[in-house]
């Protein structure tokens, strides 16, 4: 995708995050963290990943600043479906707090 107009690119991610949402809400609770062999990826690994690369590269980047991704640590960020729920919100508003003024309808001056 090549990005020439940020409302466009905006739109479009908000979509992507709309269909991942929808995804996840798919997911069982009970086998959030389950994963089919030991030391492998769970259900709830990949919407870990997927928080913490918003938050922690993207919207670090944005603003500026140099990424802060560690990597995705698995349950040590959310353990189940009521942690990582809130983790992923949490990391979805911080998200978006990191750079005021390049969203529409938001305040603070482009980063």
């Amino acid at each position: 995708m090549q990005i020439q107009d940020l409302n466009v690119f905006l739109e479009y991610r908000e979509k992507v995050h709309q269909r991942t949402t929808r995804v996840a809400r798919c997911i069982p609770p009970d086998k959030v963290e389950w994963s089919y062999q030991e030391g492998k990826f769970a259900m709830g690994d990949p919407l870990r990943h997927i928080a913490t690369i918003e938050r922690y590269m993207f919207a670090e980047t944005v603003a500026g600043r140099p990424s802060r991704y560690e990597g995705c640590c698995g349950k040590e960020l959310a353990d189940g479906c009521d942690q990582g729920s809130h983790f992923v919100t949490s990391c979805m508003l911080n998200r978006s707090r990191s750079f005021p003024g390049l969203l529409p309808n938001s305040s603070g001056a482009n980063a």
